[in-house]
C-alpha cells in the first residue's frame, strides 16, 4: 500500500512510501504559467528544472531545431525570481520538443500520468535534475542555480536552518 504525506509550505516535497521502495520527489503548490498562481517557490523549482533538462543529453527521438530552440530559451530564463515571459517561453518550447501539448504551463502532479495520458512536465523536470544532480538530489539547495527561495527553504526542510 502507498500513501502520500504531503509537508506543510508551499513546493511541498512528498514523501511515497511503500514496502518495496521509499521515493522523495518535489510537487508544486500550484501551477507555474500565464494566468496561473506562480508562487515564487514554484517558479524557482520550474526555472531549475528547465536548467536541468537544458543540459541533459539528446534523445533519438528529439527535433534538433525544437530542442536547439529550447536551449536558446532555456539560457534566458535565469535562476531567480517570479514568473516573468521567459519562463513561458521556456516551458513551451521544450513542451514543443518533447511532443507535449503547448500551454506554456507546468502543473501540480497528481496520479500517475497527466490527464492526456502524459507523463507531467514537472516529472520530466525532476528526473532530470536527479540525473543531472545523482550525488545530492534531493538536496538542491546545494547548488547555486536552484535560486535562493528554493535554497532557504529546503535547507529548513533538512537541516532545520532558517
Amino acid at each position: 500500500m502507498t500513501r502520500f504525506m504531503p509537508r506543510s509550505g508551499r513546493c511541498r516535497p512528498e514523501v511515497a512510501y511503500s514496502e518495496a521502495f521509499d521515493r522523495f520527489y518535489f510537487n508544486l503548490s500550484g501551477p507555474v504559467g500565464p494566468n496561473c498562481t506562480n508562487n515564487i517557490d514554484d517558479v524557482e523549482l520550474v526555472r531549475f528544472g528547465i536548467f536541468c533538462t537544458s543540459k541533459a543529453p539528446p534523445r533519438p527521438s528529439d527535433s534538433a531545431k525544437d530542442r536547439d530552440d529550447f536551449k536558446a530559451a532555456a539560457l534566458k530564463v535565469g535562476f531567480v525570481g517570479g514568473y516573468d515571459p521567459t519562463v513561458g517561453t521556456a516551458i513551451k518550447a521544450f513542451q514543443k520538443f518533447s511532443g507535449r501539448h503547448q500551454d506554456s504551463t507546468v502543473s501540480v502532479i497528481f496520479g500517475n500520468n497527466a490527464p492526456n495520458g502524459q507523463t507531467w512536465v514537472l516529472q520530466t523536470l525532476l528526473a532530470n535534475m536527479a540525473a543531472e544532480y545523482p550525488n545530492i538530489y534531493p538536496r538542491i539547495d546545494q547548488v547555486f542555480e536552484s535560486g535562493p527561495v528554493i535554497t532557504a527553504r529546503l535547507r529548513k526542510l533538512f537541516v532545520g536552518a532558517y
